[in-house]
């Protein structure tokens, strides 16, 4: 049956808009039997072509297409070996690396053009008999001279897209590789390289009298046969004795931990069993060695990460550090022995050590037989619409423009977003050429757009990758793998992740900082049932903490005020998507404001430490081991097939544990009550081994915070963007425990931050932007050979010429290195001059320069070009002076606040837009900017005439409203009400006092009341009844401005010694 030779897919970067799964569906659709892929270099998509087709029940050919001489030529596999060999090809190509095509005898070398009879006696002499040309119904003059030279001919159509249709989308493609712009008009409809039915052009071949070439290709098919092996064991090997060598080195742990009693011992020897009847042993240890070097060098690793943390052989291997029996963790949820896979033991390292660990890795196993793996980004809904309308000419700032219509949400589609965003309707609507945008954006969403590499993923062989799976070589780092994870793992070869987690780093500089004072502290031998670290979490004090640092999961944190490392890791795995509806019911029930409730009194102990609430996968195990008499084994399958959903496999579970459940003595009534509740929480539970893994590194950054915050700070500083807002938010929280951060200092400041004494973070040279990095180091070397600078004349006097530019200097005074000279910075700024004519005298014994007095530049001022220079500001801002309104929570950080959150924020009121509406009111749109950032204000008509006209720009003003998200997915303020900074202060004061009033009858109440009523406010009144001796505090409703007219109208009714105003308790 004739098939395409020519055939890319979306995988030949930006040269066809039809991915692998369009090809072959479609193709199987049109009648082909067999087909051929044919990609420009690369053989990314061989393994997923050849498994969709085998799905499919077709034949796959796999060919490549590379540039040769100066034509293109077509290769074909003609075996499996064939298909290694393109491999090896495609390596050396996409490595910039020469290759010879007399190296690769069993692929066939395919001519799609004429060429000149040079290099045809070259390619005859290279593959011999295995020279062919394909032709195209039409292509006379290449027919004609593949007959003069006797050259076999395969029948062929170029196929770059599915459907003719599909032309534009191809030729939109081919403008964003090149960034050229197209013409709309100049772009036909329909192309002719699509993919046609496969009884068409068989028919067109024999109406041009070509059948000949017909049979020719399908016999030239069928002699080729393709088994690309898959899901193999590609394990490299560290020891002949692995089984004995895994025992002794995990017994050994164990004695050492002291842990060897019997149940930790039979747990080991069945674990030991397990991995050994997998063939696993292997694989453990090459895990072990890594985890081995990365300590010796002083390495920070986490505790774990997944389901690797419940495996006792990992604990003892010092690969993990979560004690598995201690926590109730479940090795079949890692590896189970009634479902082969591989084991996913993921790592997790400083992020500035990833690399040191992957050099390691490769030097050990050969740098040939380690990759990092590749993965495809791809077109996003934002990204697809920017890049084909910049093909049509449309500006950058339209294209942001339009971008900003689609709304700002993870993996949302170009569809998804139509339906949501009412001006991208509006824009689609407006004219032909916008909705042929958006219809080839659609075309091309999704779509590969660059090769990048994957975060974490690591393969590693017995045996050369290249002869495996194709990769390719990026200068001076690790080879990458063409394929992407899915392919790698059905291969049969190693998967690793080596996660580079920026907490990690920030922990292990933290205790590195500590150890400055405390030199035996380690950060594993702290306790971990400590009440000041755990009260960290109680308060939500989590700025800084690991996977609780968000406004959402602090909120949580108030609620059930953990008490445990496991309460902990249960906020962890609570605060997701799914299980954050049962975050209420844990609350109460662990406050005891709630029942606990179990589906049947047998799952106490396995629910009880989460109060009746199935929270983590083990326990939906747990269940069905109890219960139904499930092995661990299958009880994990039946985790697997509730979570992912599987319908039929989850009827016949069901079957299966009520069964189970029914042997065991159980009722038909209780067993289907339970598999429910089952299935009811167990597709969103979580491995409480990873949640438990990871709320470790939050603790452990937690006790840092609360016993050594100086340590803590120091550390997060060094780790975070000193030109972002989460850096000024860090510098406030600092303040907030107690922790001075100190402009560098040209004689203390080392090149990095450092903890300057207890409560004081002094900052480095190299916060400091606009000076090199040679003139930094120059400034320290200077300073260790001739001692301290004395003075600003003194710096200068011993800096080159070239370091003491004014632009340097400038930046320095600016930044406050100078400051501990007692001159203030606008004094250094004007006599720069002075001080450098200064430095020319040649005798300058008894000179000493004689500065200008001038006015210190004013503190706003100052305040910015820190911020310029130093990414941040240290200096006073205007507003700390309302930080206790912070702490009493009557203001929110604008970073802290939530979509749907009534706020009242406090800042300087930026950037007042005034507009009019289509109904002829004025309403208005604004900046609010305070210490850490701005967010934008919308003052409605109803509120701007009640407020806007008693503001100006750049004053201090409170707001009021609820948070809203625009298009873009920023936070905006819906303002309701907004308040002068005294006006505030007085709704504040009133807040803070209480008004008791004792009357004597209902009626004399009714009448304070109507009082009341008349002077609405802010203060609380309670009220004192004689005839019932009883308190009551009225409705917020009656809530009152205590003033003058109000006392004298209270004391004409109640009399004056029957009221009391005074400051409330714990305010």
């Amino acid at each position: 049956m004739f098939t395409p030779l020519q055939v890319y897919s979306a995988n030949s970067l930006l040269k066809s808009p039809m991915s692998v799964k369009q090809y072959v569906a479609d193709a199987f659709k049109k009648g082909y039997t067999t087909l051929v892929l044919s990609e420009w270099k690369t053989l990314s998509s061989s393994v997923e072509f050849i498994r969709l087709c085998q799905e499919k029940q077709l034949k796959a050919l796999i060919g490549l297409e590379i540039p040769w001489k100066h034509y293109t030529l077509q290769l074909l596999a003609l075996n499996t070996t064939g298909y290694f060999e393109l491999v090896d090809l495609s390596s050396r190509l996409l490595s910039n690396q020469t290759f010879l095509l007399s190296d690769y005898p069993n692929i066939a070398c395919i001519l799609t053009q004429i060429v000149s009879l040079e290099h045809l006696e070259e390619l005859r002499e290279y593959c011999k008999e295995r020279v062919y040309v394909a032709v195209q119904v039409q292509e006379i003059e290449l027919y004609e001279w593949a007959n003069k030279y006797t050259l076999p001919m395969l029948a062929n159509k170029r196929v770059m897209y599915a459907n003719p249709s599909d032309y534009r989308a191809l030729k939109i493609l081919n403008a964003i590789e090149t960034n050229d712009t197209l013409n709309r008009m100049s772009i036909q409809d329909v192309g002719k390289d699509y993919l046609p039915k496969a009884n068409d052009f068989k028919y067109q071949f024999e109406q041009e009298k070509l059948g000949q070439i017909i049979q020719n290709t399908q016999a030239f098919y069928d002699c080729i046969e393709l088994n690309i092996p898959v899901q193999q064991t590609l394990l490299p090997k560290f020891s002949e004795r692995a089984d004995d060598l895994l025992k002794e080195i995990a017994f050994k742990g164990l004695r050492d931990k002291q842990l060897d009693t019997s149940i930790y011992v039979e747990r080991l020897h069945k674990e030991l069993a397990i991995i050994a009847q997998m063939k696993f042993s292997d694989y453990f240890l090459i895990v072990w060695d890594l985890m081995k070097y990365a300590h010796k060098e002083g390495i920070m690793t986490g505790a774990g990460r997944g389901s690797s943390a419940a495996s006792l052989v990992s604990y003892c291997l010092n690969i993990t550090k979560v004690d598995p029996i201690k926590h109730h963790l479940l090795f079949e949820r890692f590896l189970n022995p009634e479902r082969y896979t591989m084991p996913d033991i993921d790592l997790d390292f400083p992020d500035n050590k990833r690399q040191d660990m992957l050099h390691y890795v490769a030097q050990k196993y050969g740098y040939d037989k380690v990759a990092q793996i590749s993965t495809f980004g791809t077109f996003a809904a934002k990204q697809s619409l920017r890049d084909v309308a910049r093909v049509f000419g449309f500006s950058p700032k339209e294209l942001k423009q339009i971008s900003d219509m689609v709304p700002f949400e993870l993996k949302i589609t170009l569809n998804r977003a139509l339906e949501q965003s009412t001006k991208l309707k509006q824009w689609i609507e407006k004219s032909e050429l916008n909705q042929e945008i958006f219809q080839l954006a659609c075309k091309i969403e999704g779509l590969p757009r660059h090769v990048s590499t994957h975060a974490a993923g690591v393969v590693i062989s017995d045996k050369p990758l290249s002869e495996l799976t194709p990769v390719q070589h990026l200068d001076g780092q690790i080879q990458l793998t063409q394929m992407t994870m899915q392919d790698v793992e059905y291969i049969g070869l190693l998967k690793m992740d080596f996660l580079g987690l920026k907490n990690l780093s920030i922990l292990a500089d933290a205790q590195t900082a500590v150890r400055q004072f405390e030199d035996q502290f380690d950060i594993w031998h702290i306790d971990w049932q400590d009440e000041q670290t755990l009260q960290v979490f109680a308060r939500a004090d989590t700025e800084g903490i690991f996977q609780f640092e968000s406004t959402g999961i602090r909120r949580v944190l108030e609620q059930i005020k953990p008490q445990s490392l496991e309460e902990v890791a249960a906020v962890n795995a609570l605060y997701r998507p799914g299980p954050m509806e049962q975050i209420g019911h844990y609350a109460l029930r662990k406050h005891k404001r709630e029942q606990v409730s179990y589906p049947h009194k047998d799952l106490q102990p396995i629910l009880e430490e989460t109060y009746g609430i199935i929270v983590y996968q083990e326990q939906v195990m747990q269940i069905a081991y109890q219960m139904a008499g499930f092995s661990l084994g299958e009880a994990d399958l039946l985790r697997r097939a509730i979570g992912k959903m599987k319908k039929d496999v989850m009827a016949s579970e069901k079957v299966h544990f009520i069964t189970g459940a029914q042997k065991r003595g159980y009722s038909l009534e209780d067993a289907t009550t339970v598999y429910q509740y089952i299935e009811k929480f167990a597709n969103y539970g979580f491995p409480k081994s990873h949640a438990l893994a990871y709320s470790m590194l939050a603790y452990q950054l937690a006790y840092i915070k609360a016993y050594y915050p100086q340590a803590f700070y120091l550390a997060l500083l060094l780790h975070t963007n000193a030109k972002s807002e989460r850096f000024t938010m860090y510098l406030m929280e600092a303040k907030r425990h107690g922790i001075e951060a100190v402009v560098p200092s040209i004689n203390q400041s080392q090149s990095m931050h450092r903890i300057l004494s207890n409560k004081r973070i002094l900052f480095g040279l190299s916060a400091i932007q606009g000076i090199r990095r040679d003139m930094r180091q120059y400034i320290l070397d200077e300073r260790k050979r001739g001692g301290k600078f004395t003075s600003f004349d003194n710096f200068i006097d011993r800096m080159p010429d070239k370091y003491t530019k004014d632009e340097y200097l400038e930046t320095l005074i600016y930044a406050g290195v100078f400051d501990e000279f007692g001159e203030t910075r606008s004094k250094l700024i004007n006599n720069i001059s002075v001080t450098k004519t200064n430095k020319n005298l040649l005798d300058k014994t008894f000179l000493t320069p004689i500065y200008e007095e001038v006015v210190e530049i004013h503190s706003d001022v100052l305040m910015e070009k820190e911020k310029e220079i130093l990414g941040f500001s240290v200096s006073t801002h205007e507003l700390d002076k309302y930080a206790h309104y912070y702490d009493k929570q009557y203001i929110q950080f604008s970073h802290h606040v939530l979509e749907n959150d009534y706020v009242y924020l406090l800042g300087y009121l930026k950037k007042i837009r005034k507009i009019q509406t289509k109904n002829g009111k004025r309403m208005a749109f604004a900046v609010l900017e305070d210490q850490f950032a701005k967010i934008s204000l919308t003052i409605f008509p109803e509120v701007y005439t009640r407020h806007i006209a008693h503001f100006e720009e750049d004053t201090v003003i409170v707001v009021s409203g609820r948070i809203d998200l625009d298009n873009r997915g920023e936070k905006i303020c819906v303002v309701n009400t907004m308040y002068t900074l005294h006006d505030f202060e007085q709704k504040i004061y009133q807040k803070e006092h209480i008004c008791f009033i004792k009357v004597k009858n209902i009626a004399q109440q009714q009448l304070v009341i109507k009082e009341l009523v008349r002077h609405k406010g802010d203060t609380p009144v309670v009220m004192y009844l004689e005839d019932t001796q009883q308190y009551h505090q009225l409705p917020e409703k009656y809530n009152i401005n205590f003033q003058k007219q109000l006392q004298d109208g209270l004391a004409f009714i109640v009399g004056e010694d029957n009221i009391v105003y005074k400051k409330r308790k714990n305010v």
